[in-house]
């Protein structure tokens, strides 16, 4: 079985707000502190957290999800934001029944832990974040380092790129240099992720995904 088949094989689709929304809950191997909750980052999803669930669930619930436009949820060609994807995120909540949660957060998904965060001051959310872990994101956008290929998706046109612009070699090449140089990934874990990111159309509409970051610009201050 490929990393791929197996980490499909560890969750399941549920069916919420018009997506399809893959969803891996993972139970505690002894219950002693409240759930995680998980949110990836861009373009990959939440098989990015594959090794580290072990170490996770040793003492919790983790409940991780891959938003529409990534891994195994829907990936429809259409406008994303991060309060769509933090409506998600409140959905899968509701629908596997969490409560209170540390709200664990990478890269695009510190931004919609942000929005996560902002409901719950406003008295909105639908479950309460008893803590926050940030994990390799930027909170000031004006001070985020943007990669070349980020740049180069964020020139392009808001709409879905010709079929076969990318492929598996090339987007995971694109994801090897995000690594630091000194932490290698292996071979067989990078094509996974690039599998996921440009399985069911995915690379197609990296350029609509990514357009979180004009909108931070805009609700910096929310």
């Amino acid at each position: 079985m490929s990393l791929v088949d197996d980490w499909f094989a560890r969750g399941k689709r549920h069916s919420l707000l018009g997506y399809d929304v893959f969803v891996v809950d993972v139970p505690a191997a002894r219950e002693e502190a409240e759930p995680a909750f998980v949110l990836h980052g861009f373009p990959t999803s939440s098989f990015d957290w594959r090794q580290a669930l072990d170490v996770l669930s040793a003492r919790r619930r983790v409940v991780l999800l891959d938003m529409p436009g990534y891994g195994f949820s829907s990936k429809p060609d259409a406008k994303y934001s991060l309060f769509t994807q933090a409506d998600v995120v409140e959905a899968v909540a509701r629908e596997v029944g969490l409560t209170d949660v540390a709200l664990v957060t990478h890269d695009m998904g510190d931004s919609v832990g942000g929005e996560i965060l902002a409901r719950e001051i406003d008295g909105n959310l639908g479950f309460h974040v008893t803590r926050r872990v940030l994990t390799n994101g930027s909170i000031y956008i004006e001070m985020a380092q943007l990669t070349d290929g980020q740049k180069l998706l964020l020139s392009l046109p808001d709409e879905a790129l010709p079929e076969g612009t990318l492929d598996v070699d090339g987007t995971a090449a694109g994801l090897k240099i995000t690594f630091a140089p000194d932490l290698p990934v292996a071979d067989d874990e990078l094509h996974a992720m690039a599998e996921l990111v440009i399985r069911d159309g995915g690379g197609r509409i990296l350029p609509g995904i990514i357009r979180d970051i004009e909108e931070r610009r805009v609700l910096e201050r929310r």
